[in-house]
């Protein structure tokens, strides 16, 4: 695991991206897909951005700050992959993602948020994610999901 700490100008700029993305969705009149029912769509995106911006961060790789609607794509790219960084705030994290396949991915990042820590818990590439087996439903709408044990080390 691979924890990153945030700065306190960092968590600010974090939350404003998550707000404008937010609106952004709002704008465009996006169907809310979340979750977590506890949380603000701006909270949800902050997170999202936050782990997408640690991951960065530690991997030395630019960070998109667009805001703007778009379909499909990756978080974030290297020489090698490109990556969608999945965020959450859950003690026990599993790696989730919805059911619509993202033809734009080739790894996916687990990240878990506590306070201003993102610590990386794992890692899985597409085709060991996106199975008909690893589709559960936890009251939530049905997912791919991994749980922690099944990801690759960082």
């Amino acid at each position: 695991m691979k924890e990153v700490v945030l700065s306190e100008y960092e968590m600010l700029m974090v939350k404003n991206v998550g707000l404008w993305r937010q609106h952004a969705n709002i704008s465009a009149k996006v169907k809310e897909t979340k979750k977590d029912t506890l949380r603000s769509g701006d909270e949800i995106h902050a997170d999202g951005f936050m782990a997408e911006y640690a991951f960065a961060k530690w991997k030395n790789l630019f960070v998109d700050l667009s805001t703007e609607m778009r379909s499909g794509g990756s978080d974030l790219k290297d020489e090698n992959f490109r990556f969608d960084i999945k965020s959450t705030r859950h003690k026990d994290p599993y790696l989730r993602s919805g059911l619509k396949v993202n033809p734009d991915i080739d790894v996916y990042v687990l990240a878990q948020i506590i306070g201003n820590k993102v610590i990386f818990v794992g890692w899985a590439y597409k085709d060991e994610l996106i199975r008909p087996e690893n589709i559960k439903d936890f009251g939530m709408g049905p997912s791919y999901v991994l749980k922690q044990e099944k990801l690759r080390p960082l």
